[in-house]
């Protein structure tokens, strides 16, 4: 048994906005966003030095992930 605190990455979500004024085909980040972070301390389980499950203890941290807007265009020239 181990107790270890790990930190995991939450992905970003990502939003898109059309844009009839801006030329299809091209796009721009218009805020970049940011992932979170979630910190947990478990309680993990070893038989022959494999692990067999992981138990929560508590979550020390969370960070909420930000979304990223990405503005995609749409307009058509002829």
């Amino acid at each position: 048994e181990v107790v270890a605190t790990v930190t995991q990455t939450i992905p970003r979500p990502v939003k898109t906005i059309a844009d009839p004024k801006t030329l299809k085909g091209t796009s721009r980040v218009q805020d970049p966003g940011a992932d979170g972070q979630k910190t947990t301390t478990f309680k993990i389980h070893y038989t022959n030095g494999i692990e067999t499950s992981r138990q929560a203890i508590k979550q020390v941290s969370e960070t909420a992930p930000k979304t990223k807007v990405v503005v995609e265009g749409t307009k058509v020239m002829f």
